[in-house]
C-alpha cells in the first residue's frame, strides 16, 4: 500500500512540525510519496488531470498543512477544488478517490487547551475541521 501525501504548506523550510513530518515520510519512500504544492505549483495554476492521475496510483490519501485561517492554506483549497472534481470524486461512475484511505495531517501551531469550547477560539480542532470531514464523506457516499 503507497500513500500520496499532498503537502501544502506556505513556507516549509522554516517549519518545525511539518518539516519533521516531511523528513520522517522521505525516509520511506517504499511506502510514502510527497508532493510539494507550493513547490510544483507555486503560480497556482493546478493540471487536474496530473493531478487525478497521481491520486490513482496511490492507495491511501494524506493531507498535511498547517491551519491557515481556520482553514487550509490557499494552494491546498486550489488544489480541492481544481482536482476534487464531479465524475471524478462525486458522481454516479465515480471512481477517483472510491476504495482509497483519506486522513488528515494538520498542526496548530498552539497550545491544545486553545481548541476547546472554553477556550480562546471557543472551537474544538475537530469542529474546526468539519468542513474537510464533510467534503469527504460527501465524496465518498455521493452519486
Amino acid at each position: 500500500m503507497k500513500t500520496l501525501i499532498i503537502l501544502a504548506h506556505p513556507d516549509i523550510q522554516n517549519s518545525v512540525i511539518n518539516k519533521r513530518l516531511l523528513q520522517e515520510a522521505l525516509k520511506e519512500p517504499q511506502r510514502f510519496s510527497v508532493h510539494d504544492l507550493t513547490q510544483v505549483y507555486g503560480s497556482g495554476d493546478i493540471d487536474t488531470a496530473r493531478e487525478q492521475e497521481l491520486i490513482r496510483a496511490h492507495d491511501a490519501l494524506v493531507l498535511q498543512f498547517p491551519l491557515h485561517n481556520f482553514s487550509c492554506p490557499p494552494i491546498l483549497k486550489s488544489w480541492i477544488d481544481a482536482v476534487m472534481t464531479h465524475g471524478f470524486a462525486y458522481g454516479r461512475g465515480s471512481d477517483g478517490i472510491a476504495g482509497r484511505k483519506v486522513a488528515l495531517a494538520v498542526t496548530a501551531g498552539i497550545k491544545k487547551s486553545d481548541y476547546s469550547s472554553q477556550g480562546r477560539y471557543h472551537f474544538s480542532l475537530s469542529e474546526v475541521l468539519t468542513p474537510f470531514e464533510l467534503a469527504f464523506k460527501y465524496y465518498f457516499y455521493a452519486d
